[in-house]
Formats: structure tokens, sequence, C-alpha cells
């Protein structure tokens, strides 16, 4: 043998703890709930299975992942905004 070991339990376990990280950032920085997301994440009917469900922009808004759809540059507007109130000026 070459020495290589696979921990499966290690492995599922340490896949699990990346997910729940993942799981708790984006329904901590968004309008998703937990269990919503996890529906989401778990769909078994969309096209893409290995990934979840698919959303576009106008579904993403609905389910409370963002708050709105726009381009680069409101992005960046939206961004500036944000600077300025954070400085004061």
């Amino acid at each position: 043998t070459t020495g290589t070991v696979v921990g499966v339990p290690q492995s599922f376990e340490n896949f699990k703890r990346m997910q729940n990280r993942i799981t708790d950032f984006v329904t901590e920085n968004s309008n998703i709930s937990k269990e919503r997301f996890l529906e989401l994440l778990m769909n078994t009917q969309e096209l893409a299975m290995d990934t979840g469900s698919v959303l576009d922009g106008k579904d993403a808004v609905k389910e409370g992942l963002i708050d709105n759809l726009g381009s680069l540059s409101d992005a960046l507007k939206t961004l500036s905004k944000m600077i300025k109130n954070k400085s004061g000026l």
C-alpha cells in the first residue's frame, strides 16, 4: 500500500462543518432563514441536482439572498455611499 488512508467519517464530518460555516455566513448576511436556505440547498428537483436550487436574480431577491438587482455601477454607487456614511463625509 501507499500509506494513504481515506478517513470517510472524518471527511464527511469536515464537509458537514464546512457546510455549516457557509450556511451560517449566508444566513447571517442576508434575509433568508437557515431552514429556507437549507431547503433550497438540498433541493433534488432542479436540473442541477448536484448543486441544489438554481435561482435567477429576481428569485434571489424574493428569497432574501440579495436585497435588489442592479448593475456594477449601481453597486459601486451604493458602496461609495456606504463608505461616505461610515466615515461621516
